[in-house]
C-alpha cells in the first residue's frame, strides 16, 4: 500500500497555488469539473480513446462556457497507472478525485499500490464500491445509521414503487433499469427487456437471487 508519507512528499513538492483537479472520463466526470470550475481550479479529464469528444470538444472551457480546462487520452482508462502518465498528472499538480470508474476499469490493487498520485479521500475505500466485498459501501451507511434504499432480494415480495437494476447482456458493467410495482409487473417488464435482448437469463436469474432492487 502506498503510504501517506510517500503522498505527503509529492504533495510538498506542488505548486499550491496551481493545482488542478483530475477524474476519470466517466459519468460523474462533469458533476467534478464543473464543481472544481466553479471553486476555482483547473480541471483535467482522463479518457479511453474514442470517449474523449465530450470533454475535449463539447465542455472545452472556452470564451467564458466549459469547464474542461485539458484532457489526456489513453488507449484504455487501466492505463493511467502506467508511469510515464502519472509523471504527468503530477507536474500538473494534479489531485485526483476517484469514483466507480477506478474499480470498475482499473486493478483497485493497482490504485492502492502503483498510483502515485494524491487522491481525494481513501484509496483503500475504493473496493467497497464492489457489492460482493466484505464490509462494503452498504455496510459503512448501515453502521454509520445513514439511511438506504430499502433493499428487496426476492423480486416476489415487491410490494410498492421500485427500481430494478439489472446487468446488460452486452456490457456487464452496466445496468439496465426499469420501474415496478409488483411481482406481476416484475416479470413482464424483464421479459420484455429479454426479448429485446439487452438482458439475458443469467443476468435475470442473478437479480432474482439477489441483484439489488431499490425502493424509491
Amino acid at each position: 500500500m502506498i503510504s501517506h508519507n510517500q503522498i505527503s512528499k509529492i504533495l510538498e513538492s506542488y505548486d499550491k497555488k496551481s493545482i488542478t483537479i483530475g477524474v476519470l472520463g466517466g459519468h460523474s466526470a462533469l458533476d467534478v469539473c464543473r464543481g472544481a470550475h466553479s471553486h476555482g481550479f483547473k480541471t483535467l479529464v482522463v479518457c479511453q480513446k474514442g470517449r474523449e469528444q465530450t470533454y475535449a470538444k463539447y465542455y472545452k472551457r472556452r470564451e467564458g462556457v466549459g469547464f474542461v480546462d485539458d484532457v489526456i487520452v489513453l488507449n484504455k482508462f487501466a492505463d493511467i497507472t502506467k508511469k510515464e502518465v502519472q509523471e504527468e498528472l503530477r507536474k500538473r499538480n494534479a489531485i485526483f478525485i476517484h469514483n466507480r470508474y477506478f474499480w470498475v476499469y482499473c486493478n483497485y490493487k493497482d490504485i492502492e499500490n502503483r498510483f502515485l498520485v494524491p487522491i481525494y479521500g481513501t484509496r483503500d475505500m475504493v473496493k467497497l464500491e464492489e457489492r460482493d466485498v466484505p464490509k462494503n459501501q452498504y455496510y459503512l451507511l448501515q453502521k454509520a445509521g445513514i439511511r438506504i434504499p430499502k433493499i428487496f432480494k426476492e423480486p416476489k415480495k415487491i410490494d410498492r414503487l421500485v427500481i430494478v437494476k439489472v446487468a446488460e447482456a452486452k456490457r456487464g458493467y452496466e445496468r439496465a433499469f426499469f420501474l415496478c410495482s409488483s411481482y406481476k409487473d416484475y416479470k413482464e417488464k424483464s421479459a420484455e427487456l429479454l426479448n429485446k435482448k439487452i438482458i439475458n437469463k443469467i443476468a435475470c436469474n442473478r437479480t432474482i437471487r439477489g441483484f439489488k432492487t431499490y425502493q424509491t
